[in-house]
């Protein structure tokens, strides 16, 4: 393959091709920390579904070290509003954390009663460090907020170490009991952070500059080869 039509097809894939990796949302500190999140199907390569949205606020942080174990305590609160413009349930709430939390001790109460450690996640997400739900990663029953209301949780979390910090690098959630006119009737979807990498677009106008300059010297490089 001559290098013209490398350099086209590299162009080719940078500007059409896209897939999703949440950025870091926040660091736990005194919060409030508020992420709004839409839905997804699949969700790595990222294809948003709308109508299904949802918001999850995050605060009341607090650390504390247990000198005799080693290890430090983070708990804090969740406000999950569910509020989509179709019916769904936002199931399971899963994370990503650095430093990584313990296997065992962790727990949540409220609208989610189950803390799942390295659960897998559907739609393309793969494993997650650790979820809330009333089952595991992949499935919440019939827990979690239905569309227009407002549900609660309080979080217990445990690290090696004695820290002070914890980044929720990746934060993903489940929508159930999804019903859209035309689309799906009692399905599920992904659900990521609305400020996430947006659907394949268009390419840019310097991108098409770009591209058209490569298929130029490509024409024009088969014309004085024949």
């Amino acid at each position: 393959m001559n290098k013209v039509l490398k350099m086209v097809l590299v162009c080719m894939a940078l500007m059409l091709c896209t897939t999703f990796a949440s950025a870091d949302v926040f660091t736990a500190g005194s919060g409030p920390y508020t992420v709004n999140f839409i839905a997804c199907s699949p969700c790595d390569p990222l294809t948003v579904v709308n109508g299904i949205t949802a918001q999850v606020t995050f605060s009341n942080f607090v650390f504390t070290y247990d000198g005799v174990n080693d290890k430090t305590n983070l708990t804090f609160s969740m406000s999950i509003y569910n509020n989509s413009t179709f019916d769904s349930r936002v199931a399971t709430v899963g994370f990503n954390t650095t430093p990584t939390i313990m296997s065992t001790g962790n727990t949540v109460t409220g609208v989610y009663d189950t803390v799942d450690v390295s659960g897998n996640f559907p739609y393309g997400i793969g494993t997650v460090e650790f979820c809330f739900s009333d089952v595991n990663c992949a499935g919440g029953a019939s827990g979690g907020v239905t569309k227009g209301n407002t549900g609660t949780a309080a979080a217990s979390l445990f690290f090696a170490g004695d820290i002070s910090s914890v980044a929720f690098d990746n934060i993903y959630l489940k929508y159930q009991s999804v019903n859209i006119p035309g689309v799906m009737t009692d399905g599920s979807l992904g659900g990521v952070p609305g400020d996430g990498p947006p659907p394949p677009r268009l390419p840019e106008p310097a991108g098409l500059a770009l591209l058209g300059a490569g298929m130029t010297g490509l024409a024009w490089r088969l014309r004085h080869k024949n």
